[in-house]
């Protein structure tokens, strides 16, 4: 199924994010909550390198966010389930309906 494109929702979307294996790159598109843009990003889930010890003051299942490490910024980003557009994983593209 390399070299695919699936359809699926946003909530599936991020529970496929999340279920990656941890250090696998994959590319992810995103609408911005300023000013609607298209943003392209490439991250890595599972990464805590990074992390201060602060934490999050609530989970990302109660914020409707979702959270990956930008390969490119070198910093964690949350966007918004809702706002997901695509990401490719492995050769599958999942675009976001």
């Amino acid at each position: 199924m390399k070299n695919s494109k699936v359809y699926v929702s946003s909530e599936q979307a991020a529970r496929l994010m999340k279920q990656s294996k941890p250090g696998v790159i994959f590319s992810i598109s995103y609408f911005s909550m300023k000013d609607n843009k298209v943003i392209n990003r490439f991250g890595r889930m599972g990464v805590t390198k990074f992390l201060t010890g602060g934490g999050k003051s609530k989970p990302d299942s109660e914020t409707g966010l979702t959270t990956y490490f930008d390969t490119v910024k070198g910093n964690y980003r949350s966007p918004r389930i809702s706002n997901l557009k695509r990401f490719k994983v492995s050769g599958i593209e999942y675009i976001v309906k």
